[in-house]
């Protein structure tokens, strides 16, 4: 196994006051994020705040990406292309952890998400395992988990874990 271990996050938060001792490097579409991470002198973890459809990796230069609650603010005309080069940054046998749309397809704007305005998107539930196969991704397990969002009711989120 290797020493240590190159994980791309876009979880826009993150509930952990510091990052694992193999997390190399931390990517966050939202600089509200690096607080949670800036200050922990046990980490050799690096950061960076980048708009994820415009970053730049290596092709296999990644073990895991992990996006949590990330693709459904993603536009659905780019959500394709972006899931191709996350498959395309993971080395052979890298990990793709992701919560993806469970609904229909389509996009929306909710005028007062947690109060504030909120782009949300899907390519549609049945659509991505599909994709992901296309992409080179293997999906592994994948499930639909509700949980409650107050003043919004129940939402489901597609769960998925693929190998590259």
């Amino acid at each position: 196994a290797p020493s240590s271990y190159r994980v791309a996050s876009y979880a826009p938060t993150l509930p952990l006051e510091r990052p694992r001792e193999e997390l190399t490097t931390l990517i966050s579409m939202k600089s509200s994020a690096f607080p949670y991470f800036g200050e922990n002198p046990r980490s050799e973890a690096s950061f960076l705040n980048a708009d994820a459809l415009d970053l730049e990796i290596a092709e296999g230069t990644l073990d895991a990406v992990v996006a949590l609650h990330f693709f459904g603010h993603v536009p659905m005309d780019e959500q394709r292309d972006l899931i191709g080069r996350i498959a395309l940054w993971l080395r052979e046998g890298g990990l793709f952890l992701a919560t993806l749309g469970a609904g229909d397809a389509g996009e929306d704007v909710d005028d007062d998400w947690l109060g504030a305005p909120m782009f949300f998107a899907s390519l549609g539930r049945d659509s991505y395992l599909p994709l992901l196969r296309d992409c080179g991704l293997e999906p592994l397990r994948d499930e639909v988990v509700t949980q409650h969002e107050p003043g919004h009711g129940d939402i489901a989120f597609h769960w998925v874990l693929a190998r590259a």
